[in-house]
């Protein structure tokens, strides 16, 4: 299910949905979209200790070099410090990533298409929910209103346009 929403959001937008250059930084945006990991997810985590501080922020360690300029540090003694990145994700939304505006299931009044990007937004957000316990089952997101949608739909409604001549 997971899957299938990542799939579904870089189809729709053309971009990979949690873009990123390490497995630290791919939470980090992970979190910045969908919400904090849960506590419970972090403890049973294999290397959640090298992921996650006690407080649940995401961090890497840097190894003893400073991140600006690649210089040593050290004590006075000779011995190295480890330094350590704390990613501190710019929170946004599903619908922000998806192309929409930031608040647009907030919107009090729809239209009957922007209804239908809503059902999308929401189906899309409830695939990509962190915790598997509480992520919709394939039976169950066969039943969303974005799905059922569908069922009303034409061969023409569905068909690709003709190549632009």
């Amino acid at each position: 299910m997971w899957s299938l929403g990542c799939v579904l959001a870089e189809m729709y937008t053309g971009e990979v949905t949690f873009q990123n250059d390490s497995e630290v930084s791919m939470l980090s945006r992970i979190e910045a979209i969908c919400g904090p990991f849960p506590r419970h997810m972090i403890a049973k985590g294999r290397n959640s200790h090298r992921i996650f501080t006690d407080s649940g922020l995401i961090y890497e360690k840097v190894s003893g070099r400073d991140a600006e300029d690649g210089s040593r540090s050290g004590s006075d003694d000779g011995a190295e410090e480890d330094l350590f990145d704390v990613y501190q994700p710019k929170m946004t939304t599903i619908a922000a990533r998806l192309g929409f505006d930031a608040d647009f299931l907030d919107r009090p009044k729809l239209s009957e298409g922007d209804e239908q990007r809503a059902l999308f937004i929401d189906f899309v957000s409830k695939m990509l929910t962190i915790d598997p316990d509480r992520r919709p089952t394939a039976a169950d997101a066969l039943q969303h209103p974005w799905i059922m949608s569908s069922l009303d739909l034409t061969e023409d409604d569905i068909r690709y346009p003709p190549p632009d001549e």
